[in-house]
């Protein structure tokens, strides 16, 4: 009889324990949505009341759940930008799933503590395009509210002449290199943190030119860049539009918007659908293939603008037309972001006040002005008036520096008009569906490949962790 009451007391107590351990779980659980909803100090409150019931609960399940709470407490520090209070309740996360073999949460723990121990991670991407061989070195930290944060701590362009495919322009690229390879080393960049890639359009450049040019630049390159070791990757137009959509958007915006990636030598985006399997546009035409091939149809030397609406309307209009409708997420999501160095002379030259600004929205009516700008009023155009941000000098300067490379280095008039017309002729077909959508410039759409290359580099270092 005895025995028997103490295995009642004892299964008494266990359900009690049990009831109290799931109680316990719902706070911790209920205290990370409240930091979610920026309720800090709410949230704090259910993280410690939490914490100290699953300490006292005891057990394997219990520990996990402290782990979490501590991992928890820890984000929300983040939050509240303590840096020290979050690598210690970190640190506490990762010991406890380590120490109870949840490998693939330990892992993620130490991906975290590198953010807030270190500060930004710094990233070193090489670029060898149609229009030279560009190196960015970019700071890439979590943003609070999903995707990244980016800061630009250097960018150089190098112009060997990759895309005539000849022997001494690869030596020369080679070269390029080297010595922009070095530039990385030099800061103390690891080379797993360094991406090199060959650019689709100058891939589609060379391709065109024959006599299998592609292979032999990664020859020349393989042979005489002693200095890197890593892949070489000729990135397609589908996978570099991909890099640059998980690079670049916001988490939340990820699988209900669309990209669009106007370059030099093409253009490529696409979406992520439901699925998450990746929908890839592109098509040959970008600012600079198209301002050739207005050149070079242009039999009947007229102006270059009227040739370049000619030329849309024969060739180019119906290439658009057909490659957004075979996409239907172009046609039913709302927001849609288009990046490129035509749209960075847009904003630099017309919103010179939003300098600084990671997304800057635009219209069809801002691409309209700036084309009719770049064929009648060019002077105007590319020396915008800064008095308005004379309070700030700083982003004044910013806006400046902005306005002179666009104009010194990157694109021309022609330039201009030309990636004005591709541009307009691509919001006129998006905007002539429901919903209404909404433009937005990515400034650092230009690096948005790196961080595709960096996201996917630490998921592929997580799953191989098994938990």
């Amino acid at each position: 009889m005895k025995k028997l009451l103490f295995l009642l007391l004892l299964a008494a107590v266990n359900t009690y324990a049990q009831q109290d351990l799931s109680t316990a779980c719902r706070q911790i659980k209920a205290a990370n949505t409240l930091r979610e909803a920026q309720q800090y100090e709410l949230a704090e409150d259910y993280l410690k009341n939490g914490l100290a019931a699953v300490k006292a609960a005891g057990g394997k399940e219990a520990r996990y759940w402290e782990a979490a709470a501590y991992e928890y407490m820890a984000l929300l520090n983040r939050d509240q930008e303590n840096n020290p209070e979050s690598v210690r309740n970190f640190s506490k996360a990762r010991e406890l799933y380590r120490n109870n073999g949840y490998d693939v949460s330990a892992k993620a723990m130490d991906i975290l503590l590198g953010h807030v121990r270190e500060g930004d991670d710094i990233f070193g991407g090489i670029d060898i395009g149609a229009k030279g061989t560009k190196l960015s070195i970019v700071a890439v930290k979590p943003g609070k509210n999903g995707g990244y944060t980016y800061k630009i701590i250097r960018k150089l362009t190098l112009n060997p002449q990759t895309s005539t495919g000849t022997d001494n322009a690869f030596h020369e690229t080679a070269t390029a290199l080297r010595e922009l390879v070095d530039t990385l080393k030099n800061r103390g960049i690891p080379e797993n943190r360094i991406f090199v890639v060959i650019s689709s359009g100058l891939a589609q450049a060379l391709q065109q030119s024959g006599n299998n040019t592609v292979s032999r630049l990664q020859q020349v390159l393989a042979t005489e860049t002693g200095n890197y070791r890593g892949p070489l990757n000729i990135i397609s137009a589908a996978e570099e539009g991909r890099l640059v959509t998980k690079g670049v958007l916001p988490s939340r915006y990820l699988y209900n918007s669309t990209s669009i990636d106007i370059g030099s030598g093409n253009t490529k985006g696409g979406y992520y659908a439901a699925d998450k399997r990746f929908e890839p546009l592109s098509f040959e035409y970008g600012t600079i293939t198209l301002t050739e091939a207005i050149k070079a149809s242009n039999t009947g030397q007229l102006p270059f603008h009227e040739a370049a609406a000619q030329y849309f309307n024969t060739r180019l209009k119906p290439v658009i037309s057909k490659e957004l409708s075979r996409k239907p997420g172009f046609k039913n999501r709302r927001n849609v972001f288009i990046m490129g160095g035509c749209v960075w002379a847009l904003v630099s030259y017309l919103h010179p006040q939003q300098e600084g600004e990671s997304f800057v929205s635009f219209t069809l009516n801002d691409v309209k002005r700036l084309k009719k700008m770049a064929v009648e009023n060019y002077e105007v155009l590319i020396n915008p008036d800064l008095s308005a941000l004379d309070n700030t000098p700083e982003k004044k300067e910013a806006a400046a520096a902005a306005i002179r490379e666009v104009r010194d280095k990157v694109f021309n008039q022609e330039n201009i008009i030309a990636g004005a017309t591709l541009l307009e002729g691509i919001l006129t077909d998006l905007n002539g569906t429901l919903p209404p959508k909404t433009f937005y410039f990515p400034r650092y759409g230009v690096v948005g490949w790196i961080t595709g290359y960096v996201v996917e580099s630490v998921t592929d270092e997580v799953k191989s962790k098994t938990e």
